[in-house]
């Protein structure tokens, strides 16, 4: 694939349905790849499998336009590409000694075991089973939260603005994309790793087949939790939502 520089197109409004939505609109009108949006206001925003993303005035809600021409097992890729691009960001803006964003897969930003951001990659296919569209979602915490299970970036730094993080997070994402497109998922992989939430320690994975007990080992090479189980076996884990004993 080549390396290009990205050119971004950025849309704002007040407030939306969802960005994922208005996203997709724009695509069904010929809407160029980098076409960002980002809203003020969600008033019905979701995250993974359909779960109410709480999408209020203040934090950083967007989605953005790209068209990979690859296969869906490719695509899911870019989750970690996204969440690499992300921490970055966080943790250039926060700067704090001794914090720093963890990456929980497959899709969460946690500083200090709270949820700071998330992210959703929807799809569109052609007859052959091929990504011509994939809508990448994702919300940025910038605001105190009061929620015990979440964290603003305000917490840790002052005057944080959203059009800041948005602009920093595309230059960096416009830089690891163009890692993945030069060198492949392995170097996105090892990136990811240095950020990893729960590596090496014990959790449970949640998936469609079944709950599964046992030790975060690593990623494979197409983005798979492996998951040491008691019983010595390793299970792949592709799907599903991973929950840690500390």
């Amino acid at each position: 694939m080549a390396v290009m520089p990205m050119n971004w197109k950025i849309h704002h409004v007040k407030s939306v349905d969802s960005t994922q939505h208005l996203l997709r609109e724009k695509a069904v009108s010929g809407a160029d790849e980098g076409t960002v949006v980002y809203a003020d206001k969600q008033t019905g925003g979701r995250g993974r499998q359909g779960r109410q993303w709480d999408s209020p005035t203040g934090n950083l809600y967007c989605s953005l336009l790209l068209k990979p021409e690859c296969s869906l097992q490719e695509a899911g890729l870019y989750a970690f590409i996204v969440a690499v691009a992300l921490a970055n960001t966080i943790e250039d803006i926060i700067d704090t000694d001794g914090i720093q964003p963890k990456l929980k897969w497959p899709n969460d930003v946690l500083i200090e075991k709270r949820k700071c951001a998330g992210i959703l990659l929807e799809t569109e296919t052609n007859s052959k089973n091929i990504v011509t569209h994939l809508f990448i979602g994702f919300g940025v915490n910038i605001l105190p939260q009061e929620e015990g299970d979440r964290i603003g970036l305000s917490d840790y730094a002052e005057g944080v603005l959203r059009e800041t993080v948005l602009n920093n997070f595309l230059k960096n994402l416009e830089y690891f994309i163009n890692i993945y497109r030069k060198n492949g998922f392995l170097e996105i992989a090892s990136a990811w790793r240095s950020y990893a939430f729960g590596l090496g320690e014990r959790g449970r994975a949640r998936t469609a087949s079944g709950e599964y007990h046992g030790v975060f080992k690593d990623l494979d090479d197409d983005g798979a939790l492996l998951l040491l189980l008691d019983n010595g076996d390793i299970k792949r884990i592709t799907a599903g939502d991973v929950y840690f004993e500390k």
